[in-house]
């Protein structure tokens, strides 16, 4: 697995965040952690294997350091959130991960961010901001880090809390902690909306009793966060938030106005990543470019060449059924409850002689005529006991005893039995 195939793996966990599927998410973050440590310690074994032959390894995306250790920072917070979404405990320790943070410097940092027509609202703002990417995304690092470290705290290690957020908290955003440094302006960037989320949201799991006005500040970021970028803009981990809010006593204390936009606001979120190439109705294999599934289709298509009869299913003019097929005469398919399973398996017919048998303009049905056992059950029945009787006559014999139709059809006497052919081929026996 390459360093390519594990970011995609992360991608597509953050799709599943998004539609509030954390099982998933989980499954996906799972594989791309243990391609990530694949690739490390492919890594490590390069480095020894150069340091003894002196030679320098090519830079290749999975050898270099850079790209692979933010791969595994992000692996970390996504394995973080996910499995305190699911109640479980996180695969990945801070332990096993350096505390050195991610090079700051690259055209990810300082270029500008343009953002996108058709996201958010319309107003530009004249101000030009940076992107931050890099300082983002280690400000998200040292949250998620401190959540993890929540996990492993206890009577053997000193407490982990909200105010621990506040001393990893970059004086760069410290409008995150606007109690504490005052109100101020939120650069008009997706990413620092993203972390004054990500505080609260942590600072919410952290606490034991969370008051409700931490709920109403995370709702007031995510609307200002809709509003400027759109809800197809807001990142999928804010549904996740939301999730382990959920749990939290403040949000079930909620009252009928803000319960409501809570709701509605976990909805918009929901509905952007929700998949919408599948039917409710149907499987993804069934599922045709009308939204509809092969059946619905059928049944909605006009029947413009076709009298009004063929419209019934169930072929009224000619009726059909069970019993019809247990002669031997003019019917189609001899059942093995009236005849013995060599017979069952021999279809008599006699080329310019039973043709007539069919009711005239039946053959233009038979495409679409059901099998024998399908019909006189309804839209939806079966019956199985005359397919146990189909397959149980399928490849076997009761006894070497002629079919008397079938040696008729071979061009022998009325009567005639494997004896007289064998007779006929080879003399006396």
């Amino acid at each position: 697995m390459g360093l390519g195939h594990v970011k995609a793996l992360l991608v597509l966990s953050l799709v599943k965040l998004g539609q509030d599927n954390a099982g998933a998410a989980s499954l996906l973050i799972g594989l791309a952690v243990r391609g990530a440590m694949a690739l490390t310690d492919g890594r490590s074994r390069n480095r020894g294997r150069n340091s003894i032959s002196g030679q320098t390894a090519p830079l290749t995306p999975e050898a270099n350091s850079t790209a692979l250790d933010r791969v595994m920072m992000a692996c970390l917070m996504l394995d973080t959130i996910v499995s305190l979404g699911l109640g479980q405990t996180p695969h990945m320790r801070t332990s096993d991960m350096k505390d050195k943070p991610t090079d700051e410097n690259g055209p990810e940092e300082w270029a500008p961010w343009v953002p996108r027509t058709g996201f958010g609202s319309e107003e530009v703002d004249g101000a030009v901001h940076a992107a931050q990417s890099l300082s983002s995304f280690n400000q998200l690092y040292q949250f998620f880090r401190t959540l993890n470290q929540s996990v492993e705290s206890g009577t053997a290690a000193p407490q982990i809390g909200a105010a621990n957020l506040v001393q990893v908290l970059d004086p760069r955003f410290s409008f995150c902690n606007s109690v504490v440094f005052g109100a101020s302006t939120i650069p008009k960037l997706p990413s620092a909306f993203l972390i004054q989320a990500t505080f609260l949201g942590a600072t919410l799991t952290l606490m034991p009793d969370a008051r409700v006005s931490l709920i109403w500040s995370l709702m007031e970021v995510l609307e200002n966060s809709i509003a400027q970028f759109g809800a197809a803009g807001v990142s999928p981990l804010l549904v996740t938030y939301m999730s382990i809010a959920n749990t939290k006593s403040c949000v079930k204390a909620l009252r009928d106005d803000d319960k409501a936009r809570w709701n509605t606001l976990m909805g918009d979120l929901i509905s952007v990543w929700q998949d919408r190439t599948t039917n409710a109705d149907s499987s993804v294999l069934d599922a045709e470019p009308g939204g509809k599934t092969p059946i619905q289709a059928e049944q909605s298509a006009p029947h413009f060449s076709q009298p009004a009869a063929r419209q019934n299913p169930h072929y009224p003019q000619f009726p059909m059924n069970t019993d019809s097929y247990h002669q031997n005469g003019n019917g189609f398919l001899p059942t093995a409850s009236s005849a013995s399973p060599s017979t069952a398996r021999t279809m008599p017919f006699t080329p310019g002689s039973q043709l007539d048998a069919f009711p005239p303009g039946f053959m233009g049905h038979l495409p679409s005529a059901q099998t024998p056992y399908l019909m006189g059950q309804g839209p939806h029945g079966v019956d199985y006991d005359a397919i146990m009787d189909e397959l149980a006559s399928i490849d076997c014999t009761d006894s070497m005893e002629a079919d008397p139709q079938f040696m008729a059809n071979l061009g022998f006497a009325p009567g005639s039995d494997l004896t007289d052919m064998l007779r006929g081929e080879f003399g006396g026996m």
